[in-house]
């Protein structure tokens, strides 16, 4: 081992040629990496690395996925206090730590590093999970025979994350890990009293059986797939009789994708990302009236199902009004406060999390679009996206679980819908397999 290897090129060799060599292992947990927190201007080799090789698998193949603890100089001054390589990784999983008050609640523990991250993944960390601290310490095997050490730190907060997809991937044959990536940002929890270079999206959830588990009132269904370059889907959010709710639902929903790194330019390190778009009602449309320029000088929102739509419609048409080509779309609310919001345009990230709660009578036949798009030229290359939604709807006359996961008995639906629901009653089990790579500059 050569002592002078600050950047850890050794390991780095060596997780390439595991990597490569080894396709059937898809989780892999790192606790260590070079010293030192992250900068804007230049990209670690550590991090390009596991960036490229999250993305170029064969298709038809999983893609890795690589979680890394963040580092535990969190409590030095800033920016020496920020999230340490390859943490910063745009296709994979920065974890921090948490730790329990004496009264039991959760906090951030003091020696995680904080963000944020660089461009393509400007929060991070994405969440944390449990790390210990002096006085809540995180339980291990000891070195001596039949014993045990109390310790803490991210390097096992990490691992935990890394665990919990496992049991999902065992849970599910629906659950890649790239798609348990998506579930455990998607189910974390936000501390309000925290802020987001803290938390990232929040605190991880602790069972991993819960985030499988639908209630009545609430599902979660997930999709995958890839986006060439320009390309739009359209991603029904299957909730039957939705509009007869009295009362409000909430829709959220988490996107991650997967996207080629480009180390020449940290400033664009991704150059593809995800746009989306809510559509909370497929009959409501704009209708525009342009000026000889072509600019909108009037808007007007019909709701086509309303009685009255025909009379309106008819009247605007013959004042010049033309009909929008698609449904009307909403913006939909982040996860984290304003101020957070502000001080950060995520338009290039990898991680999308939102949410809308509007009345039940506003929504029919709700969708996603998601749109490709690219910069820098860089159009050829293809976008992997994963994405969970959930709906909440605490009002729903019967039961959203069974209309979903049986919609035979309701409606006629494509199957894959009902097979990218997440909440199986008796979900097939099978192994998951995992790795941990070193005990290097162990954070």
């Amino acid at each position: 081992m050569n002592q002078n290897d600050f950047e850890l090129y050794e390991a780095v060799d060596a997780i390439e040629a595991t990597v490569s060599n080894r396709p059937d292992i898809k989780l892999y947990n790192l606790s260590f990496g070079p010293v030192g927190a992250i900068v804007d201007d230049s990209i670690n080799r550590f991090t390009y690395v596991l960036d490229k090789l999250t993305y170029d698998v064969p298709n038809g193949e999983s893609s890795p996925l690589f979680c890394v603890a963040v580092g535990n100089e969190g409590s030095l001054a800033d920016p020496l206090n920020r999230i340490q390589s390859p943490a910063d990784m745009v296709n994979g999983l920065g974890i921090g730590a948490y730790t329990y008050l004496i009264n039991g609640t959760k906090t951030r523990a003091p020696y995680s590093c904080i963000g944020s991250g660089r461009e393509g993944a400007k929060v991070k960390p994405d969440f944390l999970d449990f790390g210990g601290s002096i006085d809540r310490p995180f339980v291990v095997v000891g070195l001596q025979a039949n014993s045990l050490s109390a310790t803490a730190g991210t390097s096992f907060a990490s691992p935990l994350a890394v665990n919990k997809i496992g049991k999902l991937m065992a849970q599910s044959e629906s659950v890649v890990p790239h798609l348990g990536r998506t579930l455990l940002i998607h189910h974390a929890a936000i501390d309000d009293s925290l802020s987001q270079e803290e938390q990232g999206y929040g605190y991880c959830n602790e069972e991993a059986d819960e985030i499988l588990t639908c209630e009545d009132k609430k599902v979660t269904i997930l999709y995958s797939g890839t986006l060439e370059p320009a390309e739009t889907v359209h991603l029904p959010i299957f909730a039957p009789k939705i509009n007869d709710v009295n009362g409000f639902v909430e829709i959220t929903w988490t996107i991650t994708t997967i996207v080629a790194p480009y180390a020449n330019d940290p400033d664009a390190y991704t150059n593809n990302c995800i746009e989306d778009a809510f559509i909370p009602h497929n009959m409501t449309y704009n209708f525009y009236k342009k000026d000889k320029s072509g600019s909108i000088i009037s808007t007007e929102r019909i709701n086509l199902l309303k009685e009255d739509s025909a009379i309106k419609v008819k009247s605007l048409l013959e004042q010049g009004y033309e009909r929008g080509g698609f449904p009307v779309s909403r913006s939909a609310k982040r996860s984290w406060n304003e101020s957070d919001l502000r001080a950060s345009d995520l338009k290039w990230d990898t991680v999308i999390k939102k949410r809308h709660r509007m009345q039940g009578s506003s929504l029919l036949n709700p969708a996603l679009t998601l749109h490709a798009i690219d910069r820098n030229g860089f159009n050829a290359q293809h976008i992997q996206y994963h994405v969970a939604v959930s709906i909440d709807a605490p009002k729903y006359a019967g039961s959203l679980y069974e209309r979903c996961v049986f919609p035979h008995e309701y409606a006629t639906v494509p199957k894959s819908l009902a097979a990218g629901h997440a909440g199986h009653r008796n979900p097939r089990r099978r192994g998951a397999v995992s790795a941990r790579l070193g005990e290097m500059a162990e954070r």
